[in-house]
């Protein structure tokens, strides 16, 4: 994957502090719960992410639209709780995979500012 961007950077900061906090409560790797934020989301650049808080594309088992969250972190717990019907296609755990490792990285544009 290419370096992250500082808008990438700066998302990749927010979902992992976020995933930090909330994943322990419902018994998930917070690295999975970031990198799921960041695929889903495609880097906060989608739709539901925009609009509607919803950072992992979860969608009302009632009407099938989009969920709309008041925060980030509403959003988190959300998955957190739905966390069960992850979805296992094996391309997408491989993109997860590739993502997990950008959490940890740093951007040049990071390590100058400091």
């Amino acid at each position: 994957m290419s370096p992250l961007t500082p808008q990438q950077t700066d998302f990749r900061n927010r979902v992992t502090a976020l995933a930090q906090r909330i994943a322990p409560r419902y018994r998930i790797p917070w690295f999975l719960m970031a990198a799921t934020a960041i695929l889903e989301s495609g880097w906060n650049e989608s739709a539901p992410s925009k609009q509607l808080n919803n950072f992992f594309n979860l969608r009302s088992t009632r009407t099938g639209h989009f969920r709309k969250f008041r925060c980030m972190a509403e959003s988190f717990h959300a998955f957190g709780k739905a966390f069960i019907s992850l979805p296992t296609d094996p391309e997408y755990l491989s993109t997860l995979i590739q993502i997990i490792p950008l959490l940890a990285q740093r951007s040049s544009h990071a390590q100058r500012s400091r």
